[in-house]
């Protein structure tokens, strides 16, 4: 499976093309709270791309989701649930592409 990366400034539209994504080919996006992901979910259908509820980071890291129904996932906001982890402060990242 190939990733993609969605990077811009704050409010440029990153969570709405991951919501066309999972929207178009499927999985569970993962949110940085339950209150983003309440968010998002209502986003997704005020776009007209309904989605299934997100997760939030805490339901992830529980594993409180089917995982065997799970195709792939879409993390929003990666810096804020990489942070969220973290009591200091996350100074940069990289991650694969291929």
């Amino acid at each position: 499976m190939r990733s993609i990366a969605i990077s811009g400034g704050h409010a440029c539209g990153k969570t709405s093309k991951l919501i066309e994504l999972c929207h178009e080919q499927g999985g569970y996006m993962v949110c940085c709270s339950i209150r983003e992901a309440i968010r998002v979910f209502h986003l997704a259908k005020k776009m007209g791309k309904p989605i299934p509820m997100p997760l939030s980071v805490d339901e992830f890291r529980k594993g409180a989701y089917f995982e065997k129904g799970v195709k792939q996932l879409w993390i929003d906001n990666a810096d804020l649930i990489l942070q969220s982890l973290s009591k200091a402060p996350i100074a940069g990242l990289s991650f694969t592409i291929e």
